[in-house]
């Protein structure tokens, strides 16, 4: 009983702080962490974000900037832009619908399903880092792989 009502208030506080805030991040914390955005789509038409390989504070600070920067028409999401915050170069990934649909973004469908009645047209980029020291992504060869665990990988094909 406890659990459900935790699951309901939870719930009700992000329905609360999207209304006022456009949006919000959930952290996903454990073996493969991320976080992800919720409220892009309604409050931007914008698809909704992921960013992982970075600690929940900071991936908010990249979030933050990106719907500042969708919200004055700078940028437009789009599967394999690159986007620079300061001097660091990364790359936008359209994530596959399989991990959408397999509870990886969980609010994101539940907050579209709670206010529009539907779910199945959610979308989201994933923020994704290429190495510092080889300047290289993680689908390039020679990517170091001591880092392919850094990052989780929505935007790869659904395993079969």
């Amino acid at each position: 009983m406890f659990k459900w009502f935790g699951l309901w208030s939870y719930r009700r506080r992000l329905l609360s702080a999207v209304a006022k805030r456009g949006w919000v991040v959930i952290p996903v914390e454990g073996p493969e962490s991320w976080s992800y955005s919720v409220g892009l789509m309604p409050t931007l038409g914008s698809p909704e974000i992921v960013v992982s390989g970075v600690p929940a504070d900071l991936a908010d600070r990249l979030m933050a900037e990106a719907f500042r920067q969708i919200q004055n028409g700078e940028l437009a999401l789009a599967d394999r832009e690159t986007w620079r915050v300061d001097d660091c170069k990364m790359t936008w990934r359209e994530i596959d619908p399989y991990w959408i649909g397999h509870g990886r973004l969980h609010f994101a469908l539940w907050h579209r399903r709670k206010t529009t009645g539907q779910n199945s047209d959610v979308r989201a980029f994933q923020l994704v880092f290429r190495d510092v020291e080889t300047g290289l992504y993680p689908w390039e060869a020679g990517f170091p792989e001591k880092w392919w665990d850094q990052q989780v990988n929505f935007y790869g094909p659904a395993p079969s």
